[in-house]
């Protein structure tokens, strides 16, 4: 909104002779910002991505074997996937 509202003004105002480049002044000062909070907010995502998808900081060897096998529910005959641990 604050750079739309920018854009407008830089039309139909004119920046003073002692500050010819206020407008780009001004832009990096809106657009910085909300760059810097897009980041932090992509790599909060990556993370909780990343963590949701394995786990942060595990290794192989840290990681459980499970074994899955398809077996039907009993009575109704539609298969379901079981999930056991070692």
């Amino acid at each position: 909104m604050a750079a739309a509202i920018l854009h407008i003004l830089e039309f139909i105002v004119h920046p003073p002779p002692r500050y010819p480049d206020l407008f780009p002044v001004l832009n990096v000062l809106i657009s910085t910002p909300v760059f810097v909070l897009v980041l932090l907010w992509s790599i909060k995502s990556g993370i909780e991505v990343g963590w949701a998808l394995g786990g942060l900081g595990r290794s192989n060897s840290d990681e459980q074997v499970q074994e899955v096998s398809e077996e039907t529910v009993s009575g109704s005959g539609s298969p379901c996937v079981v999930v056991k641990s070692r």
